[in-house]
């Protein structure tokens, strides 16, 4: 094993769950239940997460989703709405479409952008276990057939009406609503970190996908010194991702 060995991926596997959303399991189980008027047992499906999006992937991998346009001021309705094309909402909606059939699902994803990523393989890539390509897919690869993306920004709101109102001012009108926007981090608020990322300080991020070859750099040219880590407060995305890079940092220089 040479220099640039990478860390194990036994020690990556035996953290990589943490980052696995549970919590959406649960919620996607109960809108199953609701929509298909089904007993909770009928309703069990397997783990979500990496398993749901890989899923979604290999449904939509026979041909791209192109995106669809609703014209300002226009309504439109469907049964199930999710908002939010990142892995939850992505995953959801697979397992939706799976379940209840596209007929039966009516089932449109609101999202403007034009590329997904996958934020587990932020850490990996950041690792060097992963290709830096592995972490991001055109949006239309990912789309599940049989969903109708709508490919703008949600505005707005109106579960008293069950509307939601796009950036443009047009209105789509749902049974069921997932809301899976996720969170977006604005790191320039803390002051310099911008300056110090573009720079060449030793400084690093795991949490935008510009920087995350960057750590890995970092992890092989280091050789000497004090690596710091930082923890952000609870709430502040996954609360394994920091000391996963950190473990598997550690598993790299004790190797190298």
């Amino acid at each position: 094993v040479g220099a640039d060995r990478a860390p194990s991926w036994r020690l990556a596997l035996a953290i990589e769950p943490s980052s696995w959303p549970s919590s959406a399991m649960l919620h996607a189980r109960q809108l199953l239940h609701a929509v298909q008027g089904v007993n909770a047992r009928a309703a069990a499906w397997g783990a979500l997460g990496a398993a749901g999006l890989a899923v979604a992937w290999s449904r939509a991998r026979s041909e791209d989703k192109m995106p669809d346009a609703i014209p300002p001021g226009a309504t439109e309705r469907h049964r199930i709405v999710v908002v939010g094309g990142g892995s939850a909402g992505i995953s959801v909606a697979a397992q939706l479409l799976r379940k209840l059939g596209s007929a039966n699902a009516d089932l449109a994803i609101v999202e403007p952008a034009d590329f997904h990523y996958y934020r587990p393989h932020f850490t990996t890539t950041a690792a060097g276990l992963v290709p830096y390509g592995h972490a991001f897919r055109p949006m239309a690869r990912v789309m599940p057939r049989g969903a109708r993306w709508i490919k703008a920004a949600a505005l707005h709101f109106d579960p008293e009406h069950n509307v939601l109102v796009l950036e443009n001012g047009a209105r789509v009108e749902y049974d069921f609503l997932v809301v899976a926007t996720g969170m977006r981090m604005d790191m320039m608020q803390i002051k310099g970190l911008e300056a110090a990322l573009e720079g060449d300080c030793g400084v690093s991020t795991i949490w935008d996908y510009r920087w995350v070859r960057k750590v890995w750099a970092g992890i092989r040219n280091m050789d000497h010194g004090v690596a710091l880590f930082t923890q952000p407060r609870k709430g502040r995305g996954c609360g394994g991702a920091p000391q996963k890079i950190m473990w598997l940092s550690g598993d790299y220089w004790r190797t190298k």
